[in-house]
């Protein structure tokens, strides 16, 4: 295969690999619109350049907008479908033969293998993808492989095109397999370590564009056929609802008839919200005696957190993630554990979350304490994850701990809570709040029990619980709720909470989820519904942790007890969708021959285990080291070779006459006066001038070569071709006047 073709059939793998890295997503249109085009740039090969061009960018627009969030990819669908339209770009031009299939250094080429770079970040720094951490290494590597090998072979192409190449010795292509694994090896320790800023800045801008859209309604039907035999004809209408499960489902995330759009951590000027009655999740309570206790009390259900206030919204705390194994608490008993408290507090619960999203949260009780499974990635906020998808079900332990709880406490002291959750906010608006709302209590050096009592009957006893934000003078809405209309749903009560408590020193954040939910006895069974989304603010305190301060009046909204389901209404089993089939269970459960004979072989566990992947950061420092070492010493060693070879051949250019000087004995060969030996060009020149076949012509070259020859003077090639041009005319001047004189 030529290196054209070769290119060609790299580039195209780089471009369907990263689509299929978008249909792991579930999001397939990226992929196919990749492969229609292509083939159309096969088929119109032959158009103009400028007609190529027009190909290459509208392609390359198509594909990016076909992977965006706009089409139902996450966030970091959006980075994936850029390198896509660069794959598609490059693609054209190298099959149009065209200049940017020249390699430069800041040509495509290059900005292609960076966009390998970003892919190979998303596969290893990343939960995003549902697939084995082996699995990811073995694509993040060929996806390196491939952008090396595009690299070099452009690097030789161009070298090529300027007669610069020659065949490569046997030491030569060490030093370039030295170079291309360094920076293989180079690239997994990045990654590997905090260092990719740069990644994790585009994220966060993805985010910030309000870019994360939900699946579109053919994405929602197609996960639940996979996970619900009976069909999905009844669930369009929730396809299209925003998906709670990814901890982005809150009042203060989505649209508001009547009112301005916002998102989760701000505040509208005004509102109407209008939830409906989909239902989100069920939970079922594992203990008799656990479900007893919590009987007619408000049951919270936390999505996520957000713990930083940039002035303008709340935020989630900076990106600080790592995956936490069964084996992290000591012992492998099916569940990871983060830390123990006493059995009292201990609630066991099973969640059947409806259309996860990969990476969303996992919603639980507050202040979770073990996940049922193998691992579970946990970022900064108390915020969980996991690898599964569509309708799951999981199981978890948590302890909350409730105000009402805590209050009888003789002493209650601020905790030791991160920097960012004690940050006041700037503006009028929270020195008012200071000024008027605290003042009175602050003028008393209260107590932490006080404090949080004042705070609690301040807003029972002034602000009323409403879905509707009027605030016809279109003021700031935290002004509005506090000094105004005193009214508003559970955000700005959290929020206004969680600023109210970091004026009185406390730590404090707001917590995303959902409150209420209806209960079914016969079922036996919790249903919490898009109706019940809820906030609420959280303060910590030592020896207690994060404490729910929920704000809202008693019985206002979802803060309250379960609503009862009459039994007897709810049809069929609404957890028919999440249970396997009996065949399924039989298959599974049922040893066979080839299990007992063979038992299987957990070889990603045996690969984990390996002193060498136990080891790897120090394993790719010292390898890299070593690259390193050998190459600078073979470059040192060719240098000084060629450094040898160059003064070999300098003298051997001293001992050569000039180029000049030759042809000024040639001149004389042509003149029939030919230098005699020993004869100086000072001589042989005056001759001519004797018998006045010259007069001064050649008295610059004269001076020129004794200069250089005895004087030090320097060379110059540019001077010594204009002699040489010089010269030459002189002859074919001399041969035209022989020939007149001839005729």
């Amino acid at each position: 295969m030529s290196a054209s073709r070769l290119s060609l059939a790299l580039t195209a793998l780089l471009l369907l690999g990263s689509g299929g890295l978008l249909l792991l997503l579930g999001n397939m249109i990226p992929i196919l619109v990749a492969v229609v085009l292509l083939l159309l740039s096969l088929m119109f090969r032959r158009l103009g350049g400028a007609a190529s061009a027009w190909l290459s960018t509208i392609g390359g627009i198509g594909i990016f907008l076909a992977g965006t969030p706009l089409t139902g990819s996450p966030p970091e669908g959006l980075l994936i479908s850029a390198v896509m339209a660069l794959y598609f770009i490059c693609w054209v031009q190298l099959l149009k033969g065209g200049t940017m299939s020249v390699f430069a250094p800041t040509g495509p080429f290059t900005l292609m293998f960076y966009g390998s770079i970003l892919l190979v970040y998303l596969l290893l720094r990343s939960s995003l993808f549902p697939l084995p951490q082996v699995i990811t290494i073995v694509m993040a590597s060929a996806f390196i492989l491939v952008s090396l090998a595009l690299w070099e072979m452009g690097r030789r192409s161009r070298l090529s095109q300027a007669g610069q190449v020659e065949n490569p010795s046997a030491p030569d292509w060490i030093s370039r397999v030295v170079v291309l694994l360094t920076i293989f090896l180079t690239t997994f320790l990045l990654f590997r370590l905090p260092i990719p800023w740069l990644a994790n800045g585009a994220l966060d801008v993805a985010s910030s564009l309000n870019l994360t859209m939900d699946p579109p309604s053919w994405q929602g039907k197609e996960r639940t056929r996979a996970n619900d035999r009976q069909g999905w004809r009844d669930t369009q209408q929730e396809g299209q609802e925003r998906d709670s499960a990814s901890g982005e489902g809150d009042p203060s995330d989505s649209d508001t008839p009547g009112g301005s759009p916002w998102r989760r951590g701000t505040l509208p000027q005004q509102a109407d919200v209008q939830l409906s009655e989909v239902a989100r999740f069920h939970l079922q309570l594992l203990d008799p005696v656990e479900a007893q206790r919590l009987a007619g009390r408000p049951l919270y259900m936390r999505a996520h957190t957000l713990s930083v206030f940039d002035g303008k919204q709340w935020t989630r705390a900076p990106y600080e993630g790592t995956w936490i194994e069964d084996r992290a608490d000591g012992q492998v008993d099916g569940w990871v554990t983060f830390h123990q408290v006493p059995a009292a507090r201990v609630i066991q619960q099973r969640v059947y979350l409806y259309h996860q999203l990969v990476g969303g949260a996992l919603i639980g009780m507050p202040n979770v304490i073990a996940y049922k499974g193998d691992a579970v990635f946990r970022q900064g906020d108390d915020f969980l994850s996991d690898r599964q998808f569509g309708d799951v079900v999981y199981d978890i332990v948590s302890a909350p701990l409730f105000y009402d709880e805590v209050v009888g406490d003789q002493v209650l002291e601020p905790g030791e809570a991160p920097a960012h959750c004690l940050e006041r906010a700037q503006g009028v608006t929270f020195r008012d709040m200071e000024n008027y709302l605290l003042r009175e209590l602050l003028a008393n050096d209260p107590s932490v029990k006080q404090k949080l009592a004042y705070v609690r009957q301040w807003f029972q006893g002034n602000y009323t619980y409403s879905t509707t934000i009027e605030n016809p003078d279109g003021l700031d809405p935290l002004a509005n709720f506090l000094f105004h209309e005193k009214r508003g749903y559970c955000d700005f009560f959290a929020q206004a909470g969680a600023h109210m408590l970091r004026a009185l020193e406390l730590p404090s954040r707001v917590a995303y989820g959902y409150a209420g939910g209806v209960y079914d006895p016969k079922q036996d069974l919790y249903t919490f519904r898009e109706a019940d989304a809820h906030a609420w603010t959280e303060v910590f305190l030592r020896n207690h942790g994060w404490i729910i301060l929920d704000l809202v009046p008693a019985g206002s909204g979802p803060a309250q007890a379960p609503v009862t389901q009459a039994t007897g209404t709810q049809e069929g089993n609404p957890l028919s969708r999440f249970l396997r089939s009996e065949e399924e269970e039989i298959a599974e459960e049922a040893p066979t021959r080839d299990r007992d004979l063979f038992p299987e072989w957990d070889w990603e566990a045996w690969l984990e285990n390996l002193w060498i992947i136990q080891h790897l950061d120090i394993v790719l420092g010292v390898a890299i080291a070593g690259l390193l070492l050998s190459y600078l010493i073979r470059r040192w060693r060719q240098r000084r070779t060629r450094t040898d070879s160059e003064a070999v051949g300098l003298a051997a250019a001293a001992r050569e006459p000039p180029g000049y000087f030759r042809d000024l004995c040639e001149l004389l060969a042509d003149l029939h006066r030919p230098r005699s030996p020993g004869e100086t060009l000072r001589e042989s020149l005056e001759r001519l001038k004797h018998d006045r076949i010259i007069t001064n012509e050649f008295d610059p070259i004269e001076a020129y070569h004794y200069g250089v020859e005895y004087e030090n003077a320097s060379r110059s090639r540019s001077q010594e071709k204009a002699f040489r041009q010089h010269i030459r005319r002189f002859r074919a001047e001399q041969r035209s006047v022989d020939s007149v004189d001839s005729v």
